[in-house]
């Protein structure tokens, strides 16, 4: 039990960490809070934590944001990791990563490839069902008034409902870029 356990040099844990150490594998139960740099990824969860020599991976289920998410990460020796992430309140997720405020609830998958080991840049896809976008773009806004239910949700603070959405992200040094952003 600690406030920090340094599990490399960029991810930490903040709780307890219980585990086995055999040859050169680790295998570990741990409760807390998992930490991307100065980020944290799960607020409040419990991972199964593996490391062997030729991969490592995170596997969890806890709060992020207050949303109940699962969280997988892996790393295979001399390849950059991946994460991902399934939450049943995707705007909350997406508020707590710092990726945007503008997103209310939703069903969320998100993949992320990092593209360096300083995870500062990455690229990725969200899929999310059953959203809605507040201070929409006024494209989005204009469009959304042509339907009764549109007229009503934007006058009613709401955002714009939609049924599905998908986005594809690139992200360097914190530079979001957006392509084949698809909303139904």
């Amino acid at each position: 039990t600690a406030d920090l356990i340094r599990l490399n040099s960029k991810i930490s844990l903040t709780g307890n960490l219980n585990g086995i150490i055999k040859d050169s594998s680790f295998k570990s139960t741990a409760y807390g809070k998992i930490s991307l740099g100065s980020s944290s990824i799960l607020d409040n969860g419990k991972f199964d934590i593996s490391v062997n020599d030729k991969t490592s991976s995170l596997k969890g289920l806890g709060l992020v944001g207050g949303a109940e998410t699962k969280i997988y990460l892996h790393k295979k020796r001399n390849e950059f990791p991946i994460i991902m992430f399934n939450t049943t309140d995707g705007g909350k997720l997406l508020n707590s990563l710092g990726f945007t405020k503008n997103i209310k609830s939703g069903q969320m998958d998100i993949n992320i490839n990092f593209l360096d080991n300083d995870y500062n840049n990455y690229r990725g896809q969200i899929k999310s069902k059953q959203f809605s976008l507040i201070n929409a773009p006024g494209i989005i806004n204009s469009l959304s008034v042509l339907s009764f239910s549109g007229i009503r949700s934007i006058i009613s603070g709401e955002g714009v409902f939609f049924e599905k959405g998908q986005a594809n992200i690139f992200v360097n040094n914190k530079i979001f870029n957006f392509d084949k952003l698809y909303l139904s």
